[in-house]
């Protein structure tokens, strides 16, 4: 069975998407799997394995000869439906998101185009102006071109979850060639000014192209798609990690959040794994296993006979256990989205400060005035980000930055997203 974020599972799906909007009809041929991993830069067996699961299903002839074939496609009338369906029931999700692109992405932009050599500027220029490489995909590999040189494979999975959301329906659909050209110009005078060092002009550029895509899509909002409060909107998290095992992993943060919010105080014993599934709505499996999780990294001991019970902050780091190696692969998503943090984090924080009420900014005082007073001076940016994601999320007529503050808060275990 596919895990739901491998990666041959989300090209999946964005070719299903694809082919309900219309993007491919009857008999339409899809390109070659060599042409594909290069325009997605994923590996020819990722889309091989994408493109197999399409064939089992009967959507598409796979051939070593013929290549990929769409079976049967969509009527019209079937394409306009599910175009209105795909965007008016994302509608605040994908604006959102739009709206948080300079937020989350301005500032890595203009530190990797800082660091691109002349020779990486121009295979830029290259994959600007490569007719061959469809509008839909362009745009995703130029981003994933541009931000590799990073090495951050937590915000290559970002960039991923975003187009595959945003930009590669919204360019599969949009069509405004005029606009299209603009935004097109506008990316390679970002290039050219990278190149001659104008980075006041680069900047200005950046901020110029994410205002692009939020217009285009609130104009194609306006022109195209009908509201119809009828439509339930699906809400939207961040799904970066691989693993099926999340629940877990989004458990033992809860717990983690409690303890340092002095829910559960330093000495006392945690309720039954039992109590705690009923609590939680999980099974007692995943709760047992959220609590190893927690022995081994020394925020709580099981003692046989007593229960599990909350260490004292000053014990942690002496039974904290890190050789095994998936929580080293742990503390890198954690480096890696600090990565992430360090050039959005601002931006992002500002924004949803001058968004929330006093309640809430009360709330975050009480918050630091006890960590003061706990001396627990350290966990004060982890509590800070815990509660700006909170409130990212909370319902707002403008200015909603639901999606942004969760990326800042990537270093721990994503919720799951209710997308289906």
């Amino acid at each position: 069975m596919q895990k739901k974020n491998d990666m041959q599972n989300l090209i999946y799906t964005l070719l299903i998407t694809q082919i309900k909007l219309g993007v491919y009809r009857q008999h339409d041929p899809l390109p070659y799997i060599k042409q594909m991993s290069d325009y997605l830069c994923v590996a020819p067996e990722t889309v091989r394995a994408a493109y197999g699961r399409l064939k089992v299903e009967q959507v598409i002839t796979l051939s070593k000869k013929a290549g990929a074939h769409l079976s049967a496609g969509c009527t019209e009338n079937q394409i306009q439906q599910n175009i209105q369906e795909y965007f008016e029931s994302r509608r605040t999700m994908l604006l959102d998101l739009a709206a948080s692109m300079p937020a989350l992405f301005g500032k890595m932009e203009l530190l990797s185009l800082k660091k691109a050599s002349p020779q990486a500027l121009d295979q830029l220029k290259v994959i600007q102006l490569d007719s061959q490489i469809p509008p839909t995909y362009r745009s995703l590999k130029f981003f994933l071109s541009l931000h590799r040189q990073s090495e951050n494979q937590l915000l290559t999975r970002l960039i991923w979850r975003i187009f595959i959301l945003v930009h590669i329906p919204f360019f599969s659909v949009f069509q405004d060639r005029k606009m299209l050209e603009e935004q097109q110009a506008q990316q390679i005078m970002l290039l050219e000014a990278s190149l001659s060092g104008q980075w006041q002009t680069v900047q200005n550029l950046i901020e110029s192209s994410h205002l692009w895509l939020f217009n285009a899509l609130r104009k194609y909002y306006h022109e195209s798609i009908r509201p119809d409060s009828t439509v339930q909107e699906i809400q939207f998290a961040w799904e970066l990690y691989y693993k099926s095992d999340q629940k877990r992993y989004s458990f033992a943060v809860t717990l983690i959040k409690q303890i340092n919010r002095g829910q559960r105080k330093s000495g006392e014993f945690l309720p039954s794994l039992a109590a705690l599934a009923a609590e939680n709505q999980l099974s007692v499996s995943t709760v047992r296993r959220a609590l190893d999780l927690l022995n081994d990294i020394g925020v709580v001991k099981s003692i046989n006979g007593k229960g599990t019970q909350v260490l004292p902050f000053e014990q942690i780091a002496a039974h904290c256990d890190f050789s095994q190696p998936i929580y080293r692969r742990r503390l890198i998503d954690f480096i890696e989205s600090l990565h992430v943090c360090a050039c959005s984090c601002r931006a992002v924080v500002e924004q949803t400060l001058l968004a929330m009420t006093g309640a809430q900014r009360n709330q975050l005082l009480e918050l630091l005035e006890r960590l003061y007073a706990q001396q627990r001076y350290g966990l004060g940016i982890y509590g800070v980000i815990g509660i700006l994601a909170e409130e990212a999320h909370s319902p707002r007529d403008s200015h909603a930055l639901r999606s942004a503050l969760s990326a800042v808060s990537l270093g721990l275990p994503a919720a799951h997203s209710q997308e289906k």
